[in-house]
């Protein structure tokens, strides 16, 4: 007869199978091994009396039936443990936080400019006009006719003021065929190389084509023999030809007072035009190279979680311009980046616009030349976070070389969109809000699927989880996760550990890692509760909190290999409260072979006894259940107990601890017929730590088990 028998079970060399040994082996060891049946098919029966038999010796220590598991560590003290870990508990790559941060970072403008008023270059013009043809135009003859008779003799030289309203020339200037002048000057210069001092000369400067007064010109007095005067005159907001007429409205002089000179009407009067600084409106003329317009426009980025960025290394970017002009000359524009550097100089782009027909904006492509730049968002006071300012210059190269149909209202038009950002790092402020952490399971390799459903909770005295994180993040973090165990009989538990803060490199330690070690145990967490529940698996979630305490004078950074990573660890010693842990396993059936003649009713009586030695600290309490064909199951013997060592207050056997006693076990004919006709037979063994559960039990390979079994049968014959 067979009290316990296990099936045949292949090794394992899992965790797994270091879990399912340590308790079926550590704790369920009390058990009969099948040595006892083999005893008992050898048995022979001796009629008309009684048979004695030594059944089995069976003795171990833990450390020998657990010989072979280098997974488990062994204390210094011999005590047993298990240790699991979960590489990648949870990790936050840069990726995840970059793309929050630039990811979608857009920024775009638009502007049209008008060109506005331009300048056109500085004109003059120079002519002679011979005092003989100024004399022809005297109204007074008879002075007229004196100055013609005396011309090339000495004589005294008549004063005289005369007003002849004569045409002195027609000044045509080839630098613009008209003009619409905002602002400007002309003026007219005299040059006295006649024989004696002019006084009283004015002269009217007349638009040709329109006939419209330009300025009228007076020279109080001239020297002779080369003396200059010039009088200069504003123009404004006047519409000019190309061509002008001078007319001398008067001339006159005190003479030579009686005194001879030499008359020669072949001298002349030097004149000189000049029309200067002029901006026009509108016109048709040649340009003066220079700057046309100028501003500076800003990109501003908006980022929603009140993000501040300072400063971003950017791999590359897509930034894309169109442009489009309606000045009739090509122009240059000139885009210059004074807050984004590559190669320690800022960013300069230049490009040569002709004139676009409408809606064909030329199409320029400007990613490539910001590779491996470093874009400042820091540079404007009056906001120096997110912005970027760009200095936009419409240039004329040269001086046109023919005349250009010119109005202000032409325009440049700049259309910018920065987008697509990859970054290397980026500086600033990210705001304060939760990152929300890739769900994951954690796998104890812990298999409990040999306990029965109906064992109560197993309760480790002192397990610990333990976390290792590594941080290359330059940004104050809090961890805010949890643990979710789905237990093998349909409970779940949740961890609820606190939340804890992460240690990180500063501003002047970018590209170190910082570590920072958190233990999880019974006092800060339901760790206790969440193993009670047998977990087939464990499911973890969470996020990690940024900026916690949102103080904006943190410089945060991110560079592209920055990463969180944290490994777990979970620390479990075999110490442990139990009250009801129940292990069932289905052995073969009782294989009873009687010689010939003999049947059960001839058993008169059978006797078990076990003589056992427990250095265990588990109550053990045995029952042995006949499974029928039809399913049925019958208890045959109903919960025989071994005693447990005695322990201390740490759940370690004492010294002196060993229980030792003695098992009787009386089986009769109903009980042999049950196990003899049952398909197999059902071992129901249940464990309890010490005084009803409530002291721990702690593991130790030192721990001993003995046992001695014998068994005699008398028969009725």
């Amino acid at each position: 007869m067979s009290v316990v028998s296990q099936p045949n079970r292949q090794k394992r060399s899992s965790v797994a199978s270091v879990g399912n040994r340590l308790l079926p082996l550590t704790l369920l060891l009390l058990m009969v091994s099948s040595c006892v049946k083999d005893q008992l098919n050898d048995l022979e029966l001796t009629y008309n009396g009684t048979l004695a038999v030594p059944i089995a010796t069976v003795g171990f220590t833990l450390s020998e039936a657990l010989e072979g598991d280098t997974v488990l560590t062994i204390g210094d003290d011999n005590s047993i443990r298990l240790a699991v870990r979960q590489d990648n508990f949870f990790e936050l790559s840069a990726a995840d936080l970059l793309d929050e941060l630039t990811g979608t970072l857009e920024e775009s403008f638009s502007q049209q400019t008008a060109i506005g008023k331009v300048r056109i270059p500085d004109v003059n013009n120079q002519f002679q006009v011979p005092f003989v043809d100024i004399v022809s135009g005297f109204p007074d003859v008879m002075l007229q006719q004196l100055l013609l008779s005396s011309n090339g003799s000495f004589a005294p030289m008549p004063a005289f003021q005369q007003n002849p309203a004569s045409d002195l020339s027609v000044v045509s200037f080839s630098d613009f065929s008209w003009i619409e002048v905002d602002t400007g000057t002309i003026s007219l210069t005299v040059k006295n190389n006649l024989f004696f001092d002019l006084e009283n000369l004015s002269a009217t400067v007349l638009d040709v084509n329109s006939g419209q007064t330009i300025t009228q010109i007076d020279f109080p007095l001239v020297p002779a023999g080369g003396g200059t005067a010039t009088q200069v005159s504003p123009l404004d907001d006047i519409l000019l030809g190309n061509s002008f007429k001078v007319v001398l409205n008067s001339i006159g002089s005190q003479g030579s007072g009686g005194i001879p000179v030499f008359i020669d009407l072949n001298k002349s009067l030097d004149f000189t035009l000049d029309i200067s600084d002029v901006t026009i409106n509108s016109g048709e003329a040649k340009l003066v190279a220079g700057t046309l317009a100028k501003d500076t426009l800003d990109f501003d980025f908006q980022l929603s979680n009140g993000e501040r960025l300072y400063q971003a290394l950017v791999n590359s970017v897509s930034l894309k311009a169109d442009l489009s002009s309606s000045v009739k000359t090509p122009i240059t524009i000139r885009l210059t980046f004074p807050a984004v550097y590559k190669n320690n100089q800022p960013v300069v782009q230049e490009f040569t616009l002709p004139t676009t027909p409408p809606g064909s904006p030329l199409q320029i492509d400007l990613g490539s030349s910001f590779s491996g730049s470093a874009w400042n968002f820091d540079q404007d006071i009056s906001q120096p976070y997110n912005r970027m300012g760009i200095i936009y210059e419409v240039i004329l190269e040269n001086n046109t070389g023919g005349l250009i149909q010119f109005a202000a209202t032409d325009e440049v038009s700049v259309s910018m969109v920065a987008k697509d950002f990859e970054v290397g790092e980026v500086r600033g402020f990210f705001g304060f809000r939760e990152e929300i952490l890739d769900n994951g399971n954690f796998d104890l390799d812990f298999d409990f699927s040999f306990l029965d459903p109906s064992s109560s909770p197993l309760l480790f005295t002192n397990p610990r989880m333990l976390l290792y994180l590594e941080n290359s993040f330059g940004i104050p973090l809090e961890s805010n996760f949890n643990v979710l165990a789905n237990g093998s009989f349909g409970g779940q538990a949740s961890l609820d550990p606190p939340k804890f803060s992460l240690n990180y490199p500063g501003i002047a330690e970018i590209g170190q890692t910082k570590t920072t070690s958190f233990l999880i145990d019974k006092n800060n967490s339901k760790l206790v509760e969440l193993l009670s529940v047998y977990p087939a698996s464990l499911g973890y979630s969470g996020n990690v909190v940024i900026n916690p305490a949102n103080d904006l004078q943190i410089v945060n950074f991110i560079r592209s290999d920055s990463r969180l990573k944290a490994d777990a660890e979970f620390d479990l010693p075999f110490s442990f409260r139990v009250e009801d842990l129940v292990y069932r396993d289905t052995g073969e059936a009782l294989e009873l072979t009687l010689e010939d003649g003999l049947t059960i009713d001839d058993i008169a009586r059978a006797d078990m006894k076990i003589l056992y030695k427990n250095g265990m600290p588990l109550k053990t309490g045995i029952r042995l259940i006949a499974l029928s064909a039809s399913g049925e199951e019958n208890t045959v013997v109903n919960d025989f107990f071994i005693e447990p060592a005695a322990v201390d207050d740490d759940g370690k056997v004492t010294a002196d601890g060993k229980a030792e006693g003695e098992v009787r076990l009386s089986l009769d004919n109903d009980q042999i017929r049950l196990m003899d006709e049952a398909t197999s037979l059902i071992f129901e063994v249940h464990f309890q730590s010490g005084d009803g559960g409530a002291l721990p039990a702690t593991m130790f390979t030192d721990y001993d088990v003995e046992l001695k079994i014998g068994m005699t049968v008398t028969i009725d014959k």
